[in-house]
């Protein structure tokens, strides 16, 4: 395994009837948080993996554009000084078509696809879920007790992901998952001591998720 993902996310969560913050926490140690997770992350990846580091390196540069109408679509300015050409063909600025490549990969006009920074498959190796309240009871059980249910609730999420392209598909890794309660940052942004859990899952996860060039 040679490189590893760390996400973070800010995930709505509407919690049952009759859910207490203790069910809900329960909830983010369980096999189908990390299913939500999965189905939740694996499209941004897709849509947001930058392009590898020397995407540009092959591209033609050019002095000066020969073409006075073309248009950095990325800046909306005119490409008449130094320029970069990609394979598809388009005109932008070096530093423009740089920064855009480091956030996505594909070029902004024909969405031509270059090779990404992060393919292959991989597996969820930890997921620390935290539950954003605004208030937080001074007790373990009062916090633990506390009625929740049918409120969407605010959860920040940090999710660890590593690659298993070299083993088998379908082989299986364990995840470890971890639940805690926050204080909303309008109070403090710190994680409550009295109800903060840590938690090996005794399920497993597989390497059976890919991400395409």
């Amino acid at each position: 395994m040679t490189q590893g993902i760390n996400l973070k996310a800010s995930v709505q969560y509407t919690a049952p009837a009759g859910a207490t913050v203790g069910s809900v926490l329960q909830v983010f140690r369980s096999p189908s948080w990390v299913s939500y997770m999965m189905r939740y992350i694996v499209p941004q990846l897709k849509a947001s993996t930058p392009a590898i580091k020397n995407a540009l390196d092959k591209c033609e540069r050019r002095s000066a554009c020969a073409d006075q109408d073309d248009e950095c679509v990325v800046c909306m300015n005119t490409v008449a000084d130094a320029s970069l050409v990609l394979p598809c063909g388009h005109v932008f600025h070096e530093s423009c078509i740089g920064a855009w490549l480091r956030l996505r990969s594909t070029c902004p006009t024909c969405r031509y696809q270059f090779e990404k920074e992060i393919s292959g498959r991989y597996a969820i190796r930890c997921i620390n879920s935290a539950l954003i309240l605004d208030n937080v009871e001074p007790t373990k059980e009062e916090m633990l007790a506390r009625r929740v249910g049918g409120q969407t609730l605010m959860v920040a999420v940090h999710v660890t992901l590593i690659q298993a392209t070299e083993f088998p598909v379908n082989e299986k890794y364990p995840c470890v998952l971890n639940a805690a309660v926050m204080r909303s940052p309008v109070q403090n942004n710190t994680v409550a001591p009295v109800v903060r859990r840590k938690a090996r899952s005794h399920m497993q996860t597989r390497a059976s998720k890919r991400l395409k060039h």
